[in-house]
């Protein structure tokens, strides 16, 4: 069996289109509320400059982590070492957050999403077999 877990797939009342919606929606609210911070003090919300990429991260994280390296994994090694190794990759991804981040909220972002947010991810990924119900929660 093979899994395309890049598919929208109805989940719970969640049909396609209204996943979609809703990943449209919250990127025009963070976009928004980002540009409205940006007008106001120059900074987003989190206290850097605005970059672009924040607001595309849980869409090309869900498809890095789970699209591609959980795909990959599993047709290798069983479903509990596929979520603890693409967990912690995750986690390790967010050091590149080192130049935004002083080393406590760092330290605090690596250990969460490779110990909370990874695995939860990971679990709702192949339940779903779908990327994007990850993308909304992202």
């Amino acid at each position: 069996m093979q899994n395309n877990f890049f598919e929208f797939k109805k989940t719970w009342v969640l049909t396609p289109f209204v996943q979609v919606a809703i990943i449209v929606f919250v990127f025009i609210l963070t976009v928004s509320h980002g540009y409205i911070e940006f007008q106001k003090t120059g900074l987003t919300h989190w206290g850097f400059p605005v970059s672009g990429f924040i607001y595309f991260a849980p869409i090309y994280e869900e498809i890095i982590f789970r699209g591609f390296i959980l795909m990959a994994l599993l047709k290798y090694t069983d479903t509990k070492r596929v979520i603890i190794y693409s967990s912690l990759l995750f986690g390790i991804w967010h050091f590149r957050n080192i130049f935004f981040l002083d080393i406590g909220d760092l330290v605090y972002q690596i250990t969460y999403t490779s110990l909370f947010l990874g695995p939860l991810l990971a679990f709702i990924t192949i339940k779903t077999k779908t990327i994007w119900i990850g993308v909304i929660l992202h």
